[in-house]
């Protein structure tokens, strides 16, 4: 499974999500393999990812052929809740781009 902190996302849109080394997330790739994990239909879902959020660590886990975590950790500044509002950025745009993601928090 490749590994990435959230600051390494270059461009997040409908299609998903490419990284500043050029590695791309494929939002139809991640909704087949998602559905495929879960032995449905392909049709019968919009979700492409888990995610589990907590105060410090957060991440999702996007359904590419090879696994793809997002990761998003707490800064040492204790006012600094950057990282929290980076994941429901992920969040939110993909309920605005019509997928989901599965909550495992």
């Amino acid at each position: 499974m490749k590994e990435y902190n959230y600051k390494s996302i270059k461009k997040f849109n409908k299609l998903g999500i490419e990284f500043k080394d050029g590695c791309i997330i494929n939002f139809n790739e991640c909704r087949e393999n998602w559905a495929d994990s879960r032995k449905i239909n392909n049709t019968d879902t919009v979700c492409v990812a888990d995610r589990f959020f907590s105060i410090n660590y957060s991440y999702f886990i996007f359904y590419t052929n090879e696994r793809i975590k997002i990761v998003f950790t707490k800064s040492i500044f204790p006012w600094d809740n950057k990282h929290r509002k980076k994941f429901l950025e992920i969040q939110i745009g993909l309920n605005r781009y019509g997928y989901s993601s599965f909550d495992c928090s």
